[in-house]
């Protein structure tokens, strides 16, 4: 049963990409990033809830990995849309290094900061996921139906 769970979070990315795209070009990367981070702040608070089951833990896994997942994706659009083409691809490599700092921090978050307190850990990605959010709205430059500059 632990590997269907790990197989239905990881699932779990795939409808969210497609939806956020969607939401993208709808609203926005501006917007849609907001809204990632937001739906992330609840799945994690809905996360700290105490004794949850298995199926639910499994859903709420699979949401957030959806809207993470998505929120990378929509900066990797966003990124390369805001550079001119001469830094272009140092914009992206320095978006992706960013964000890979994060994915070297948070196996420290989970492990130490969970296991002392699932609220602690919590507030943690929390206190990211609503930065993130608010820095997403103060940014300069709506790139949707922009042309790429040169």
């Amino acid at each position: 049963t632990d590997y269907l769970s790990l197989f239905a979070t990881f699932m779990g990315a795939f409808p969210g990409i497609l939806l956020f795209f969607w939401v993208m070009d709808l609203l926005g990367r501006r917007v849609a990033i907001a809204i990632n981070s937001s739906a992330a702040c609840l799945f994690i608070i809905c996360l700290m809830i105490p004794d949850l089951t298995r199926v639910p833990l499994t859903a709420l896994l699979a949401c957030l990995r959806a809207v993470l997942t998505a929120a990378f994706k929509i900066l990797l659009v966003y990124t390369p849309e805001v550079y001119p083409t001469s830094v272009r691809s140092r914009g992206v490599g320095f978006h992706v290094a960013v964000g890979r700092v994060g994915a070297v921090l948070t196996p420290f978050v989970a492990q130490v900061l969970f296991g002392q307190s699932k609220v602690a850990g919590g507030l943690v990605y929390v206190a990211f996921c609503t930065l993130s959010a608010i820095l997403a709205l103060l940014l300069p430059i709506e790139t949707m139906g922009r042309a790429l500059p040169d």
